[in-house]
């Protein structure tokens, strides 16, 4: 429930042109994002056309909020899927976009999605959705086994 109150504030905040900090809750950006631990800085989109592999907040048609990466720019909008999701999402109108995610704030980390370095890693994983499902169970084993 706190959730359907922050939005339109972060909403409102964006609109005034301020960057937002959000924590990350949910599974769909694993394992790029973590939820609960890693966060984002949202700051307004502006007019300017957004490029696949940018990670975008948008609005769905029944009012949820998403943060997914681009993973395909199309006429008046976007196709975008989350990095631990094994399917694409539909298509996105440029007027549902309200961010886009400038930084990932990792514990003591701070990843700068503008870098080339992460813009090959984002690149790389989105050109591995074919055998993301096998990545995505290798990746959880290791980190299993790390832990033991």
């Amino acid at each position: 429930m706190a959730g359907r109150n922050l939005f339109p504030v972060i909403e409102e905040m964006l609109e005034d042109g301020k960057s937002v900090r959000l924590t990350v809750s949910g599974n769909s950006m694993w394992p790029l994002i973590i939820n609960n631990r890693d966060s984002v800085l949202l700051v307004p989109r502006g007019n300017t056309r957004l490029k696949k592999g940018e990670i975008i907040l948008f609005r769905t048609s029944i009012s949820h909020y998403v943060l997914h990466r681009i993973t395909k720019v199309k006429k008046g909008g976007y196709i975008t899927t989350g990095d631990g999701n094994l399917h694409r999402d539909g298509f996105v109108a440029e007027s549902d976009v309200r961010a886009k995610a400038t930084v990932v704030y990792r514990k003591d980390s701070i990843i700068d999605c503008n870098k080339w370095y992460w813009k090959v890693v984002f690149h790389s994983w989105m050109a591995a959705f074919p055998v993301r499902h096998f990545l995505m169970k290798i990746i959880v084993k290791v980190r299993r086994y790390g832990k033991k």
